[in-house]
């Protein structure tokens, strides 16, 4: 359990933009994270909010490894894997859209939609995750400054676990590739911000040529 009288701070950072986001389809475990936002990833360690960052965790997908590997070198880490970190698993529905889901399994689309307990695809449920989140968040972050690159599914439950907000939230959240959300811990979570645009944050002044 994180320690009452810890300071600390985490910054979840959605991994690098991918195909399947583009095409608007359910990834699949080994989806790749597109090049170029990788080379936008690896400029993040310039933006000041992440220039002191004391560990780097990530999610075991390969877009998220990569997303932190390219950022691990400039900000002289290592980056850890933590399974709790795991995007959220859609089983069958892998590499599905939901608009095809929803022409062919429109029951089955939405009781998930409206059931946080469902599992129409055979894998884990939103209140599966909920839990899994919880616990990550439970046993938090050490004093300082703790990133995280993760899944937007994952940081839009974040965010409502710590809003302590009913289910149906998960679904008001908008999560970007390449977003920040701010956590801050001092005797409880706290949300300082979310969906930040890290590409637009600023960076040290550069001395001219």
């Amino acid at each position: 359990m994180t320690a009452p009288n810890v300071i600390g701070r985490l910054t979840l950072l959605a991994h690098a933009p991918t195909r399947a986001q583009r095409d608007a389809v359910f990834p699949r475990a080994d989806e790749a994270a597109e090049e170029t936002g990788l080379a936008q990833a690896a400029l993040l360690a310039e933006v000041h909010a992440l220039r002191k960052v004391d560990r780097l965790w990530t999610a075991p997908e390969v877009r998220a490894r990569q997303t932190a590997d390219a950022l691990a070198v400039a900000l002289g880490l290592e980056a850890h894997e933590d399974t709790a970190l795991a995007d959220l698993n859609v089983g069958d529905w892998q590499g599905r859209s939901l608009a095809d889901l929803s022409a062919h399994e429109a029951d089955a689309v939405g009781a998930w939609l409206g059931d946080p307990e469902a599992r129409p695809h055979g894998a884990e449920s939103l209140a599966q995750l909920r839990a899994r989140v919880a616990r990550w968040l439970e046993h938090g972050t050490a004093e300082g400054h703790t990133l995280a690159v993760t899944h937007p599914a994952v940081i839009r439950m974040a965010v409502a676990v710590v809003l302590e907000a009913p289910p149906r939230a998960f679904w008001r959240l908008d999560i970007a590739p390449l977003s920040l959300t701010d956590l801050r811990w001092h005797r409880r979570w706290a949300v300082r911000a979310t969906g930040v645009d890290a590409l637009t944050l600023p960076r040290p002044l550069r001395n001219p040529a």
